[in-house]
């Protein structure tokens, strides 16, 4: 095998067979747009309710009953009479419901239907362990609902009284005179109405979800406006929380994309100092790529302050090691409790500070608003070359847009095939109402399938390879 053809088989299998779906966030879009889906069920039943009120109209139903068991001449009943009285049962059924009977009514009546429709509205049915047959007709008017089923009644005894040589079948209840409509079929047609169309609303609500989801590069600068400052290959990223500066050598096709970030973010203009890094919704990787950020621009001679201001649900304290008596950070200088200086780690790049989130205070947005977090970051603004924050989730609560005022610029991290549009469309606008600056978004999680040819070319496990083998990667480590 060449090393074009290996190159080709790696990026190859890199490639997803599936589609794939952050059920949670799915399920958070779909219960926003609950009222949506109730609202068109309920005026779909309420459609249905005005059709059949108004156009089908209510209905009656007659019903009469009668004795499967015929008549003898002896005084007592033998047990061999019930048994052929139960087996008959299933017989009397077949012939009340033929087409013999049912033709011979429709005619009489002069009916303008067919023998299958006027079957949809006549019902036989055999009382549980009796020998009772119970027959109803259904009719738009009750006088010939009941006329409809005592001349039914008669014509299929004189059938069964025939065809089957047995005399006196025995009437035990005539047909009544109904007084009240029948509910049960508008209930069933409303019910139906109210489900098809929920389900049918909910359907095109995930079809518009899914479609909408943001993919790819273009995406975010077409849809979304936003200038795209990297795209960060999906490529086991979990380990780079706990271990940011002691990356495997496998992570070097995505530690190029940090690179090419660590370089736009410099770009982004020599007064900008102060980046906070917030997403959509949880799982997309923020905390990973701000912290990867800091790393490299530390790596570059950069003076670097850390700051884990998602004091909500922070990972860093776990990932890092950090016992439980140990965690205090910055909810404990906002409270006034602690320094700054005091709680400031220095890790083992040099030039990058870590000031870790401490414990979960009661009310983290209402810490940040206060004086003593801007008199902070204007310390570290002066003290640092450059101050980078992981903020909460800006979908999720206000934490991100409160510290992003206070920032040069807000860094949009976007999961690919992660989240709606519409999701990162309320995100830019949470922000923006809040007069923060967005420089631009990352998109992250990305598959190499869905690279455009530049990237994938840029980021072949060959080519770069070969060519930090040659000029050894930016630690002056040959590989």
């Amino acid at each position: 095998m060449n090393v074009m053809e290996e190159a080709e088989r790696q990026d190859l299998s890199l490639r997803p067979t599936y589609l794939s779906i952050n059920f949670k966030s799915l399920f958070m879009e779909l219960l926003d747009k609950l009222p949506i889906v109730l609202l068109c069920g309920i005026l779909a039943g309420l459609f249905s309710f005005l059709l059949y009120a108004n156009v089908i109209g209510p209905s009656y139903i007659s019903t009469t009953k009668i004795y499967v068991l015929p008549q003898t001449d002896e005084s007592t009943i033998t047990y061999s009479d019930l048994e052929v009285g139960q087996q008959l049962t299933n017989d009397y059924i077949e012939i009340i419901q033929g087409r013999t009977v049912v033709e011979e009514t429709i005619a009489f009546f002069d009916l303008d239907e067919s023998y299958e429709q006027f079957c949809k509205r006549l019902t036989v049915e055999n009382q549980s362990d009796t020998r009772i047959l119970s027959i109803s007709v259904e009719d738009k008017d009750p006088i010939t609902a009941r006329n409809l089923v005592i001349y039914l009644r008669t014509t299929a005894i004189s059938a069964i009284e025939d065809g089957m040589s047995v005399e006196g079948i025995t009437v035990i209840e005539e047909a009544n005179l109904p007084t009240d409509p029948e509910t049960s079929s508008l209930f069933i047609a409303v019910l139906a109405a109210f489900v098809v169309c929920c389900l049918m609303v909910l359907g095109i609500c995930i079809h518009y979800i899914v479609i909408d989801r943001i993919v790819t590069a273009d995406d975010i600068e077409q849809r979304l406006g936003l200038t795209v400052l990297g795209s960060i290959l999906y490529e086991n990223q979990e380990q780079s929380i706990s271990t940011p500066w002691k990356l495997p050598r496998s992570a070097g096709r995505s530690a190029e994309d940090f690179r090419s970030l660590r370089a736009n973010i410099e770009f982004c203009g020599a007064e900008n100092h102060v980046f906070a890094f917030t997403s959509c919704s949880p799982g997309e990787g923020k905390s990973t790529i701000s912290l990867r950020i800091a790393v490299e621009l530390a790596k570059t001679g950069k003076s670097v302050l850390f700051i884990d201001a998602d004091m909500r649900m922070s990972v860093f304290s776990d990932k890092l090691g950090i016992q439980e008596s140990q965690k205090i950070g910055l909810s404990e200088v906002l409270s006034g409790r602690e320094q700054a200086d005091d709680l400031i780690y220095e890790s083992d790049i040099s030039g990058l500070s870590l000031l870790l989130a401490g414990k979960r205070p009661p009310n983290p947005a209402g810490l940040l608003s206060q004086n003593v977090f801007q008199s902070l970051l204007e310390k570290a603004r002066d003290s640092y070359d450059y101050v980078i924050l992981d903020t909460p989730p800006i979908g999720s609560v206000i934490d991100g847009a409160v510290i992003g005022q206070l920032c040069d610029g807000v860094v949009l991290i976007i999961g690919s095939n992660m989240v709606s549009g519409r999701m990162a469309s309320k995100a830019i606008q949470q922000l923006q109402r809040a007069n923060c600056k967005i420089p631009g978004a990352v998109l992250n999680k990305v598959r190499m399938s869905n690279r455009t040819m530049y990237g994938t070319y840029g980021t072949n496990k060959y080519y770069y390879n070969s060519y930090t083998a040659h000029y050894g990667d930016e630690s002056g480590n040959e590989q």
